[in-house]
């Protein structure tokens, strides 16, 4: 995968920034090899998925954001748009949001969220002809049932 300008220069600061506080020889590994691939403009794939687990703690935490600031938390979520835990969150929207069009046009009759356990609800959307519960939780969102004609 080919990096921009902006994303080398993030990554750079980053990884290094990682790599210095890590706690095991594997996270200081890792992140060295992707940091030796930085200079080709290119990531690898076997460091793709890598790659997205470490930017997807450094944005739940909030840490790129408290280091970059919002524009460089904007790059890091782009970047992580093209990696394939990106790429899986956004088909797991696709798939809910064609769910969801099975509401289109009527009436809510209920709106629930509900706890389901720690990080995890369940929305729950009725109407006269169709309900949907969508589950979300730390892995993403799903749709977890669809009825038409309820």
């Amino acid at each position: 995968m080919r990096l921009s300008a902006e994303e080398r220069e993030l990554l750079g600061v980053e990884l290094a920034a990682v790599r210095d506080q890590a706690s095991t020889t594997e996270l200081r590994d890792l992140c060295g090899r992707i940091l030796a691939g930085l200079d080709g403009g290119k990531i690898s794939r076997e460091l793709e998925e890598p790659l997205g687990r470490l930017l997807a703690a450094g944005l739940e935490s909030g840490r790129i954001r408290h280091a970059h600031h919002a524009d460089g938390e904007t790059v890091a979520l782009r970047l992580y748009q093209r990696l394939p835990q990106g790429r899986a969150a956004a088909d797991n929207a696709r798939e809910v949001n064609e769910a969801l069009r099975a509401l289109a046009g009527q009436a809510l009759r209920q709106v629930e969220l509900r706890p389901r356990g720690p990080g995890r609800y369940a929305l729950i959307l009725n109407t006269e002809q169709a309900s949907v519960t969508v589950w979300i939780d730390r892995n993403g969102v799903g749709v977890r049932s669809l009825e038409v004609g309820a």
